[in-house]
């Protein structure tokens, strides 16, 4: 199992890593996690949830709603 990370050191490296799909797990308690798919391309950053729903976020909007959190990173393609 990776070791959880904050929300702040994710975007660093999904950023940091243009082009890449991240699969993440949001840790929303012991025992319940969200599945996330995100990806910046170089100019937008999109964030696909549990509810299939693709969103294009600014990396500051992504920051506030999630910077209480922690992920782990599952694969990145």
């Amino acid at each position: 199992m990776t070791k959880p990370i904050r929300t702040q050191h994710l975007l660093d490296l999904i950023f940091n890593n243009p082009k890449k799909m991240f699969e993440t797990r949001l840790l929303i308690s012991m025992f319940f996690v969200g599945t996330h798919f995100m990806y910046f391309n170089g100019r937008n950053f999109y964030d696909e949830g549990i509810d299939g729903e693709n969103r294009q976020l600014s990396r500051a909007d992504f920051f506030k709603y999630y910077q209480n959190n922690y992920w782990l990173i599952d694969n990145v393609v």
